[in-house]
C-alpha cells in the first residue's frame, strides 16, 4: 500500500469520526429525535493504487470527473428516529432530491418548479418512489462562464431502470450503452447492439436538456467564444499562467498572475496584476507585483489574513530549476485604492533540507520502483536513473552544501 493509499483511508476514517462527533453533539443537546440528519457527498471516487498516477488525482480514470458510476455513485443517507426506520432501498435517487425532503420534512410547501422529489415518501413508509429513472451531466472541473453551462459540458447522461446511456459533449465520442444489471462496472458497451434503446434514451436526454445544442452557436469551449464574453485583458504572444484572485473587504476583486517567455528557465518572467473596482465592469490596466530582475517570478498566490493584510506569496527561480525555487513574500495594509497595493514589507521565506528530506526522497523513490509494472517498459531505465540520481542528490552532503547556499542569498526570515 502506498503513501497515497493510506492517506486515503486515513481521511476516511478521520470523516468517520467527525460524523461521530456530530451526531453525539445532538444527542448532547437532546435534539436528536426532533433532527434529520442527510449524508450526501458531491461525486463517487475509486481509489487509485499504485506510485504512478493516471489522472489529475489519486483516483482511477473511471471516478471522479468521470461519467461512469464510479463517479457517479454514492450512498444517501436519512437519519430521523422515530420517523425513518432502518432499512435500504434500491429506488433512483439524487442530490437533487435533498432541498425537496428537508423542505417536506420542516412542513415547507415544495415549489412546484423545484426539480427533486421527497425522499421522505418511500423512507416513512416502504413504498419504492414512482421515479424509473434519473439524469446528470458532468462539466469540466473549472467553469469558464456560469451563465452559460453548456460551454463546459462534457457528458449527459440516464439511468432508466438497469440501462444507463453516456453521451460525450466533444466531437468524434460514439454513446456507450451498459446494462448496469449484469455489467456494474461498465466494460461491454451495448450501444451498437441496442441502437433503438440508444435512440430512445438519447431523445430523453435531449427533453430534459439539449446541452450544448441550447447554447449559441459560437459557444463552444474550444471552437470559439460566446458572444456574450469579453476579453478582460488584451491577449499576450507570451506565456501567461498561475491565476488568482481574492475579493478585497471593500468589494474590489483583485488580480494576479505571471507572464514571460517561458516559466523557470526564461529570465524576463514577472508577476503582474490588476484590479477590479467594486461596481466597475471592466478591469484596470495591468500592473506589477513583482519582479526580480534576471530571475524568473513565478507561481504568485494572493490571501487575506484575518487582520485584513493582502499578501503575495511567489517564488523566484534562482538557477533556472523548480528546485531552486526561493519562496518570497510581500504584505500590503495599503491595498484599498485604484491601482497596485503599496507593500508595507517584503521578505523571503528560507527552507534548509532537514534529514528526513533524504528519506522522504528514498521512500519515494523505493514506492515507484515497486510499482515498475504500471510504467510503460521502454521508460523503465530513464525512470531509474532519475530516480537513482535524485537519491543520491538528497543523500549528498554536496548537495546539500549547494542547497544551503542558494537559499542564503536571502537576508530575513518571519
Amino acid at each position: 500500500m502506498c503513501s497515497s493509499d493510506l492517506a486515503y483511508y486515513a481521511m476516511c476514517e478521520w470523516f468517520d469520526q467527525t460524523v461521530g462527533q456530530v451526531l453525539q453533539r445532538l444527542d448532547d443537546l437532546r435534539i436528536r429525535d426532533n433532527t434529520v440528519v442527510m449524508f450526501v457527498v458531491d461525486n463517487g471516487w475509486i481509489q487509485e493504487t499504485g506510485a504512478v498516477r493516471t489522472t489529475r488525482g489519486w483516483f482511477a480514470p473511471k471516478s471522479k470527473l468521470s461519467p461512469y458510476d464510479g463517479g457517479l455513485r454514492f450512498p444517501l443517507m436519512i437519519r430521523w428516529p422515530g420517523r425513518v426506520p432502518p432499512g435500504r432501498s434500491e429506488s433512483l435517487v439524487s442530490s437533487i432530491d435533498v432541498v425537496p425532503t428537508l423542505l417536506a420534512a420542516a412542513q415547507v410547501e415544495i415549489p412546484a418548479e423545484l426539480p427533486g422529489v421527497n425522499l421522505l415518501s418511500e423512507a416513512t413508509t416502504g413504498q419504492p418512489l414512482s421515479r424509473t429513472a434519473v439524469f446528470g451531466e458532468i462539466f469540466e472541473h473549472t467553469a469558464s462562464n456560469l451563465d452559460q453551462p453548456a460551454l463546459d459540458l462534457t457528458h449527459r447522461w440516464v439511468r432508466d431502470h438497469n440501462w444507463k446511456l453516456i453521451l460525450f459533449e466533444e466531437p468524434g465520442h460514439s454513446p456507450e450503452l451498459y446494462d448496469l444489471r449484469e455489467d456494474p462496472h461498465e466494460e461491454r458497451n451495448l450501444a451498437l447492439r441496442e441502437p433503438q434503446r440508444v435512440e430512445q434514451l438519447a431523445k430523453s436526454i435531449d427533453t430534459w436538456w439539449a446541452g450544448r445544442k441550447s447554447a449559441p452557436p459560437l459557444a463552444t469551449r474550444r471552437g470559439g467564444r460566446a458572444p456574450d464574453k469579453v476579453d478582460l485583458f488584451p491577449f499576450s504572444p507570451q506565456h501567461t499562467h498561475g491565476s488568482c484572485v481574492v475579493e478585497c473587504p471593500n468589494g474590489d476583486l483583485l488580480t494576479c498572475w505571471y507572464r514571460g517567455s517561458g516559466e523557470r528557465r526564461a529570465d524576463d518572467v514577472l508577476v503582474e496584476g490588476a484590479r477590479l473596482r467594486r461596481g466597475d465592469t471592466r478591469w484596470s490596466e495591468p500592473f506589477p507585483l513583482a519582479d526580480a530582475p534576471g530571475f524568473p517570478d513565478t507561481n504568485p498566490c494572493l490571501f487575506i489574513d484575518p487582520q485584513e493584510r493582502l499578501w503575495l506569496i511567489w517564488q523566484t527561480i534562482v538557477a533556472n530549476e523548480w528546485h531552486t525555487a526561493l519562496c518570497r513574500f510581500k504584505v500590503s495594509e495599503d491595498f484599498l485604492k485604484p491601482g497596485p497595493p503599496t507593500w508595507n514589507r517584503s521578505d523571503d521565506l528560507l527552507l534548509k533540507p532537514g534529514p528526513e528530506f533524504a528519506t522522504a526522497i528514498e521512500r519515494h523513490a523505493a514506492d515507484v520502483l515497486n510499482h515498475l509494472d504500471q510504467v510503460p517498459a521502454d521508460q523503465h531505465e530513464k525512470l531509474r536513473t532519475y530516480l537513482a540520481e535524485r537519491t543520491r542528490r538528497a543523500r549528498s552532503e554536496e548537495h546539500t552544501s549547494e542547497l544551503q547556499s542558494q537559499f542564503r542569498i536571502s537576508y530575513a526570515v518571519f
